[in-house]
């Protein structure tokens, strides 16, 4: 099944700003000229317009060469950076980092730095790292070295040293890099990126090298660009590459982001393929899946969690019923009900209590009722009581005089509305 892919384009957007340029530059060119053809020979005023004409193209062709050069790169990327026009501003760019050469990078990036906008132009900036990885990426790594910026930087000639010398840039990140505590390596993780597309099983070994958990930053980055670079050919080959994956927390993370891909377009597959993981993956992929699949067609979830048994129903019914609920409180509580007096369902109860408090408090009142440990029912019922109390005492009141309740719970309510107790204690 194809879906949505999500581009890479990290170094893409310049060349197509260019593109446009100058597509419209020929068209424009085109459509001057077969205006001045048009023109009537001797027609009144002529010698002036032309004159403000030639004025005007000369300054239009200014414009399209951009700055005048100098014979100091590092002067001239500061007259580049202070043009106002995106456009102009890029074609000059790609000019200057056509003319030089490797020795001169270093003085251009240091004074683009200097000027203190990378954050404002940081394409204009990964641009320049990326050019100077592909003449001398050794020069870039030790620069940047010595004067740290973004954890990106790196990351950035790296990928960019990849596309000539894959071997090279992965040999530098793994032997440059020291680790503290434990910790990932961005630096590959930079590799790996530009390897999903073009050696997916040599950036799926290396991703392996990292910590498997995805609370490393790294290790998430690599994990999140390979599936996405996967998700342009189609689910299949996504769900195939993490199904390959050795058990561990790196398949159980990637199977749950393969649900946040395809929850909204095909759960029922994302179901069946889940059913083929080990029972950490399908417990992750699961949770991620159960609550927009509820939210966007209720029903049809609550008819796929009717056939789960066992752990992977408790953990379902946990997130499906608050949003079924969500939708349809009604809807929610018939389903859950079907489990009445079944302890392992008690979380579940609690979260639609807790949903339910705001909105349908005495709904919510008769589902404490049903939580089979009598301790935490109760203190749900207290949780419950102090915004019912402020909103609709009366109702309150009610209540409590025509249903069961703790004892504490009656008392509580009385001592409140005789004044002896403020609301809110």
């Amino acid at each position: 099944m194809k879906i949505l892919g999500i581009p890479l384009a990290k170094f893409v957007w310049p060349a197509a700003l260019v593109a446009a340029f100058l597509a419209g530059w020929l068209v424009a060119s085109k459509s001057s000229g077969s205006s001045a053809s048009a023109q009537q020979p001797g027609a009144p005023g002529r010698a002036l317009r032309d004159v403000r004409s030639s004025g005007r193209d000369a300054a239009a062709r200014q414009n399209r060469r951009g700055p005048r050069t100098s014979a100091d790169p590092a002067a001239d990327i500061v007259t580049i950076a202070q043009l106002e026009d995106r456009l102009q501003r890029t074609r000059a760019l790609l000019a200057l980092i056509d003319r030089l050469r490797p020795d001169d990078f270093e003085a251009v990036v240091a004074s683009f730095r200097s000027l203190g906008i990378m954050k404002e132009r940081m394409a204009e900036y990964n641009l320049l790292l990326a050019a100077w990885a592909r003449v001398a990426p050794l020069a870039a790594l030790a620069y940047l070295e010595g004067h740290p910026g973004s954890p990106s930087d790196r990351q950035t000639v790296l990928a960019a040293w990849a596309l000539d010398d894959r071997d090279a840039a992965i040999g530098w990140a793994i032997e440059n890099f020291e680790t503290e505590g434990g910790g990932d390596n961005p630096w590959l993780a930079g590799v790996i990126g530009k390897l999903a597309s073009t050696d997916l099983d040599r950036a799926t070994s290396l991703i392996q090298k990292l910590p498997q958990s995805l609370g490393q930053k790294g290790t998430r980055q690599a994990l999140n660009i390979i599936l996405r670079t996967l998700s342009e050919q189609d689910s299949d080959s996504m769900m195939e590459w993490v199904g390959g994956l050795p058990n561990g927390p790196l398949r159980a993370g990637a199977a749950r982001r393969v649900a946040m891909l395809l929850s909204g377009t095909n759960p029922e597959e994302v179901v069946r393929w889940a059913e083929t993981l080990d029972p950490e993956s399908r417990r992750q992929t699961y949770e991620e899946l159960t609550q927009p699949w509820a939210l966007r067609a209720p029903e049809e979830a609550l008819a796929w969690a009717g056939t789960l048994k066992g752990e992977s129903l408790h953990q379902v019914a946990e997130k499906i019923t608050p949003a079924v609920a969500a939708k349809n409180p009604q809807l929610a509580s018939r389903w859950l009900s079907q489990y009445d007096g079944d302890p392992a369902f008690d979380t579940a109860r609690r979260r639609l209590v807790q949903h339910l408090s705001r909105d349908s408090p005495e709904l919510a009142a008769d589902w404490i009722g049903r939580i089979t440990d009598v301790a935490t029912g109760e203190q749900e019922f207290h949780r419950l009581l102090n915004p019912w109390l402020e909103r609709d005492p009366k109702s309150v009141m009610r209540y409590v005089e025509n249903h069961t309740t703790p004892e504490s719970i009656r008392l509580r309510v009385l001592r409140t509305l005789a004044g002896e107790e403020a609301p809110t204690q």
